[in-house]
């Protein structure tokens, strides 16, 4: 296992690209930002050897069964996806509460409600599906007192 190790030059500078990311979601239609966040994945990709082989090396575990080419392949779909849900956080702040509503599909809640109106506490699990950042949003926008746990 790989772990990476960041001073505090490198946090600056992806705290600032992450700043300016936001404010230029504001002018890019959501169509358009995903493509450019598919886009940018796929350089990612190609042009960062350590994130590529991090990401491999997690396939291998995951899919052992798998060719080298699948799991290539399935990685550079999994760098795309982690740029587009970074997409989805950066602009959350120049969202209307129906923009996030419509970012995800939830199904299903009326199970979440019943459990809640028990009066006891909720605890939800769930697999890493989506972008789990814009589900506790959307939990929150319905009125739920929110928190997430992640790694």
């Amino acid at each position: 296992m790989r772990l990476a190790c960041y001073n505090g030059s490198t946090v600056m500078k992806s705290y600032y690209l992450l700043h300016i990311a936001s404010w230029l979601s504001r002018f890019v239609p959501a169509r358009t930002g995903y493509w450019l966040s598919s886009f940018l994945g796929g350089l990612v990709f190609f042009l960062t050897p350590s994130i590529r082989r991090s990401v491999m090396d997690n396939m291998r575990h995951v899919l052992p069964n798998s060719t080298e080419h699948q799991r290539r392949l399935i990685a550079r779909r999994v760098i795309r996806n982690v740029l587009k849900n970074y997409y989805d956080v950066v602009r959350l702040p120049h969202c209307s509460a129906t923009d996030v509503e419509n970012m995800v599909e939830v199904r299903g809640v009326e199970n979440l409600e019943a459990a809640v109106a028990k009066g006891k506490g909720v605890i939800v699990v769930s697999g890493h599906i989506g972008n789990f950042s814009i589900v506790t949003q959307v939990s929150a926008l319905r009125g739920f007192n929110t928190a997430i746990v992640a790694e």
